[in-house]
């Protein structure tokens, strides 16, 4: 990381910050940019992972508040990008060998395939799960992804250092925030 890079996040942070609206403030667009440029950073150092920029502005939503108020912006980023990419490849490969069955089958059969749903339909879906998205706090989006994405519950609650009823306590609380109008 170059000195410059670092102080020119700093700067844009804090101008982003003392504007009282920040999704509004054109320093705002300043930090989109510094952020694109350390995500395809990050990206090529992380053992040539092909460049995803929708993680990157994701994490940047959900980390906003964080990544304003950190002492070093850019590292926190940079080292909260990392392990999501970590994050990531460890789900993926959980995925890859865990066993078919029945089930699971059944279930892909049932989710419609990308590009069979109309524009209207589609943009209605995106609308109704960001808002239910945005209900869930941060460790419950973790959880549920982790579960949806076939993480065992016991692993995952010793991962989090928490006991397997409260992570099903937690993926139940998610389901009905996501189900809640």
């Amino acid at each position: 990381m170059s000195e410059s890079d670092t102080e020119a996040w700093r700067e844009t942070v804090a101008r982003v910050r003392s504007s009282p609206d920040w999704r509004r403030s054109p320093a705002f667009a300043e930090l989109y940019a510094l952020v694109s440029r350390e995500a395809e950073r990050v990206f090529r150092a992380f053992r040539g992972r092909a460049f995803d920029m929708d993680e990157a502005h994701d994490l940047l939503a959900e980390r906003m508040t964080e990544i304003l108020s950190a002492e070093s912006p850019r590292a926190y980023f940079a080292t909260a990008l990392r392990r999501r990419l970590i994050d990531v490849e460890r789900r993926a490969r959980t995925r890859r060998e865990a066993p078919r069955t029945e089930a699971t089958d059944e279930a892909a059969r049932r989710v419609p395939s990308p590009g069979t749903e109309s524009g209207a339909e589609r943009v209605a879906f995106v609308i109704d799960a960001r808002a239910g998205v945005a209900r869930l706090t941060l460790r419950e989006r973790d959880v549920l992804v982790a579960v949806a994405e076939g993480e065992d519950r016991d692993a995952l609650a010793r991962a989090l250092g928490t006991s397997r009823a409260n992570i099903d306590q937690i993926v139940s609380r998610a389901r009905q925030k996501l189900h809640a109008p």
